[in-house]
């Protein structure tokens, strides 16, 4: 195979592999990506594997999975693109960049990465990049501290901005459907989720329907409406079929806290220890970890708590 050729092949697994990952096969997602790296190294494509490297860091930080020094990699992998002058994998290393932070509760590092994110994606006409990296932003705002009137306003500008633009208005409306949530506008709060979700419908992106679904859930229970926030919750076990096990696992946790709510500790239990298996199974160690505080701190409740 010439260099050409294997340049092709190296670019098009990173295509690919994208378009696993936002389907949500993760699985899938990560060897086709990794095939694409050796391809992109045999065929001295350094640009195209360092843009591969950022997906798979990043895939790695929504599986609860972030490998030591995945940061420094990105930041590396940023300097090289920059270097390159490639705009489109700048700015999808700043949006690895703002995500693994923003997992680990450094809201304020992850804001200015998404903000260069979405600049660089602009500045490279990459309308994707731009719109993922402005839904991230909204993300980080949950974590500053502002007020959460601001953050709306913020995010309306941006939903503004984005008039016409389907996949940017649902990436904008799902964090910001949260946020309506916090204010106690729960109206607003469903009407925005709805959308958000009936675009990532139409579109095919389980990986984003599946995180809209324990927004859903979350606003329900933010509302007081445990019920409501189990019927969800319960519609997001189809997560199971996009082959994301740790997306599965993210909704059982969320499960199992409204089983608690509701006074099914049984339940609740059940639910934490099968998402237990599948952070262990995939060596998400943190979640794991998170999962066995929750479930030592329900075996220790009075029983009159779960009544």
């Amino acid at each position: 195979m010439d260099t050409a050729d294997g340049r092709l092949r190296a670019d098009l697994l990173r295509l690919l592999g994208a378009v696993r990952y936002q389907a949500g096969h993760l699985p899938q997602a990560e060897a086709i990506l990794s095939g694409g790296s050796r391809a992109a190294a045999a065929a001295g494509e350094r640009s195209v594997q360092a843009r591969i490297g950022v997906l798979l860091a990043e895939i790695h930080a929504v599986q609860g999975e972030a490998k030591e020094g995945a940061l420094a990699e990105c930041e590396a992998a940023a300097a090289l693109l920059d270097a390159e002058g490639d705009l489109a994998g700048l700015a999808g290393a700043w949006l690895a960049i703002g995500i693994l932070p923003v997992l680990l509760g450094d809201a304020p590092a992850a804001a200015l990465s998404f903000e260069r994110a979405a600049a660089c994606a602009r500045q490279g006409g990459v309308h994707h990049e731009e719109s993922e990296a402005t839904g991230w932003l909204l993300v980080s705002f949950q974590q500053l501290p502002i007020p959460v009137s601001e953050a709306i306003g913020r995010a309306g500008q941006l939903l503004k901005t984005a008039a016409g633009d389907s996949w940017a208005q649902a990436t904008i409306l799902q964090p910001l459907s949260l946020l309506y949530g916090y204010a106690g506008r729960f109206a607003d709060a469903r009407a925005a989720i709805g959308r958000s979700q009936a675009i990532f419908t139409r579109s095919g992106s389980a990986l984003n329907w599946g995180t809209g679904t324990m927004v859903a859930g979350r606003i329900e229970l933010i509302a007081g409406d445990a019920a409501a926030a189990e019927r969800v919750l319960t519609e997001g076990r189809l997560v199971a079929d996009t082959s994301a096990p740790v997306m599965l696992a993210h909704t059982l946790v969320a499960s199992a806290e409204v089983s608690r709510l509701t006074g099914e500790p049984e339940q609740a239990e059940a639910s934490l220890r099968q998402a237990l298996r599948i952070y262990q199974d995939r060596g998400a160690a943190p979640l794991a970890a998170r999962a066995q505080a929750v479930l030592a701190s329900l075996a220790t409740r009075p029983p009159t708590e779960s009544g």
